[in-house]
């Protein structure tokens, strides 16, 4: 019936639903004016005719009390709740089939028709829209489980590849290389030091005294013959300040002589005696500097031996602390990832 009814048009909706709302009217007026006859023969049938009586030419006639009725009666009658507008047969007319008997007040009916209308086009209209939002709903709803599907299948992903990340042993190549090179480092600084610290205990305890031994000798023994010398000048000094001469000239020459030949005696001596003690000066201060730059590199090489144990410490925490923080951050991408992987199932 609806699809009947909105291929017709407003218009013709409108004159098929007045059509028959006349025809219904009109069958309730001829029930109606039906009834009336009757209701009409029967208020004949019951009242009493009084007459007053008179002197008159007497007719011979029947009266007879009752209802004329037809033999073929219908009653009219409207299903719907509204006043007759205009009634146009009368009592024992002759109508046909489609004449229109009366009219109903359709006022309110045309109101109520055009609301319907407007009802009808809002339900059409919130029906057109209720499926357009539905399927607009729908869409975004095909949307968002395309994009949950997505968002999980990342998130198996992500942790599928944490797993494995987690799982494969830790790359220590190069921390491994670090500790090697360090290794080897304080094998060869150690070495070093070692040797630093041999040469220092030479130095302090077996110093090569040789060539300035050789020079000590040298200068005592040349110290012993200028000695020799001067005790001889000396002697011969003695001897002429006592001999006998033949005159003071003489003897004031033989002194002068011998006094002369004792002076440089003596100057030879204290030359001996410096040439000695500078060789023994030599010496110790050769020692002294030996011993101290053998101690400087022992030191240094002690210095070069500790940074290179520091060096190889550090290397090896330096793996240590890669080996714990690859796992722990392995591990906190797997946790990550189980929890991106239960929100997107969410």
């Amino acid at each position: 019936m609806e699809k009947g009814l909105g291929k017709l048009g407003k218009k013709g909706k409108r004159a098929l639903i007045i059509g028959l709302i006349i025809v219904v009217v009109v069958g309730g007026i001829f029930g109606l004016r039906s009834m009336a006859k009757k209701r009409a023969a029967a208020a004949s049938a019951n009242a009493m005719e009084t007459v007053t009586l008179q002197k008159s030419d007497l007719t011979q006639s029947i009266n007879v009390s009752g209802v004329v009725e037809s033999s073929e009666t219908t009653n009219i009658y409207s299903t719907l709740n509204y006043a007759v507008k205009e009634i146009f047969v009368e009592v024992g007319d002759t109508v046909e089939a489609g004449d229109v008997i009366a009219v109903l007040d359709t006022a309110n009916l045309e109101t109520d028709i055009s609301q319907a209308e407007i009802n009808y086009g809002s339900a059409i209209d919130n029906q057109s829209n209720s499926i357009t939002n539905a399927q607009t709903s729908l869409a975004a709803a095909r949307i968002t489980a395309e994009q949950r599907a997505m968002a999980v299948a990342n998130a198996e992903k992500d942790l599928a590849t944490a797993k494995t990340d987690a799982a494969k042993p830790f790359d220590s190549y190069t921390y491994d290389r670090a500790i090697t090179e360090a290794s080897v480092t304080l094998a060869r600084k150690t070495s070093d030091a070692l040797t630093a610290q041999t040469d220092y205990n030479k130095a302090l305890f077996s110093f090569d005294d040789y060539k300035y031994q050789n020079a000590i000798t040298d200068a005592s023994i040349a110290l012993e013959r200028k000695q020799s010398d001067l005790a001889a000048a000396h002697k011969d000094h003695d001897d002429a300040c006592s001999a006998t001469y033949s005159t003071p000239d003489e003897r004031d020459a033989a002194v002068a002589k011998a006094q002369k030949a004792l002076d440089t005696a003596q100057n030879a001596a204290d030359d001996a005696r410096r040439t000695l003690d500078r060789a023994k000066t030599d010496l110790t201060r050769a020692k002294d500097d030996a011993v101290k730059a053998a101690k400087d590199k022992a030191d240094a090489a002690n210095r070069a031996m500790t940074d290179a144990q520091r060096a190889y410490d550090k290397a090896v925490l330096d793996k240590v602390r890669a080996v714990n923080d690859n796992r722990d951050n392995n591990k906190k991408k797997v946790e990550n990832a189980e929890k991106a992987l239960a929100e997107a199932k969410k």
